[in-house]
């Protein structure tokens, strides 16, 4: 429903004849303080403020855009157009508080209208080919004693994403909720981290995962944003994430990482991150295992920053920025060990030591099997970043 003000601006008085749009089979219009009457000819003195309603009333069960003008009428002045918009949306709508049970396909699209929360002891379930589309900045509580399972398969992916991709939604809440919450063949967009008035205090990433395991597997990350400086797309703590077949492409953060991690230990395996605005890793006192990953064609600072006591495991990865920017910052008391992997190394300052280097000259182990040699992938300009089978 839309109520529309009318206000007398001249000295004299203004006669209303008619208020009408074309597409009266979706548009009604009524007068404001009573549903059972039409809108018609009115007089508004000099000064005087008037209303009516126009409602809109969907008789179509797809999701459809409708359009039309209203024109008021009068017999001193020139008609008044307004221009009206409204979208039937299809699906399930979801307004703000708990939700558990099972969300299946049949019924999707699933149309998010406020923060929801998965209900202590209770588990969502979301079926494989379920769009759940945000109307706002909204996001997904996964608390102590509640459940999050959302899988896809490879051939039906689930969708995470908002209405408006500019002004986006805010992500997904884990605290205290252990290690049973999966995200499997998941496609997460839009995401866009800025400040809320009624967010929790601590939420200060896309995907905030406090005291909680959750995986993910064979989940895009893509077009994700956040605003603040001290935002990030994921950040963890006391957490053991664990990411799988998974991509992260073309998400832009401001400085403080991709990732920030405090007193965590997370697992990359298999894993692409391609075109990122944004270092990759920032982590204080934590754990990082990569494998079997790609780390490529990204920018801003270092791609892994290790502060205090961190320790970092490289292996059968490729880590190739084209010599545009430091691969690795190492601060005193961290530690990092590559092997088999294919590193970039051709700047002279691919690695920074925050203390003197003869000091911490034991904290990079260099190991067995690694090389510096660009890669060949399949299509880099596509963002296909899998290696052609003659790539070193």
């Amino acid at each position: 429903e839309m109520i529309v003000y009318l206000k007398n601006g001249c000295d004299t008085a203004l006669h209303i004849t008619d208020i009408a749009t074309l597409d009266s089979s979706h548009f009604k219009i009524y007068n404001a303080d009573d549903d059972s009457s039409s809108a018609v000819e009115r007089t508004l003195l000099p000064g005087v403020v008037d209303s009516f309603a126009v409602k809109f009333e969907a008789n179509h069960s797809n999701a459809l855009t409708h359009s039309a003008d209203l024109t008021i009428f009068s017999s001193e002045c020139a008609d008044k157009i307004i221009p009206m918009r409204s979208r039937v949306l299809s699906g399930i709508h979801v307004e703000a508080g708990e939700v558990f049970g099972e969300w299946t396909r049949e019924n999707s699209p699933y149309n998010i209208m406020g923060d929801i929360s998965i209900a202590e002891y209770e588990t969502l379930e979301i079926e494989p080919g379920v769009t759940v589309l945000f109307w706002g900045d909204y996001f997904v509580d996964i608390g102590e004693n509640a459940q999050l399972l959302a899988r896809g398969t490879e051939t039906d992916s689930i969708h995470f994403i908002a209405a408006d991709t500019v002004a986006g939604w805010q992500g997904f809440w884990f605290h205290n909720s252990g290690d049973d919450d999966t995200l499997r063949y998941c496609n997460i967009f839009n995401m866009k981290m800025n400040y809320k008035e009624d967010a929790p205090l601590t939420k200060g990433a896309c995907i905030q995962i406090e005291t909680s395991s959750p995986t993910f597997d064979h989940t895009l990350f893509a077009d994700n944003y956040c605003v603040e400086s001290m935002n990030s797309i994921v950040q963890c703590f006391v957490g053991s994430p664990k990411f799988n077949y998974s991509h992260f492409a073309q998400n832009s953060v401001h400085s403080m990482g991709l990732m920030y991690l405090f007193d965590a230990s997370i697992e990359f395996q298999n894993c692409r991150f391609y075109e990122n605005d944004s270092p990759i890793l920032r982590v204080t006192d934590s754990d990082i295992l990569v494998k079997n990953t790609s780390i490529v064609v990204n920018s801003r600072a270092s791609i892994f920053d290790l502060q205090n006591t961190s320790r970092l495991s490289v292996s059968s990865s490729i880590i190739w920025n084209d010599g545009s920017s430091q691969i690795l910052t190492l601060g005193s008391g961290s530690k990092a060990v590559f092997e088999y992997s294919n590193v970039d190394t051709l700047a002279a300052e691919w690695i920074e030591y925050r203390e003197s280097e003869k000091e911490q000259k034991d904290d990079l182990q260099w190991g067995s099997g690694n090389m510096c040699t660009e890669p060949m992938f399949v299509d880099p300009q596509k963002g296909n970043f899998y290696l052609l089978p003659e790539s070193p």
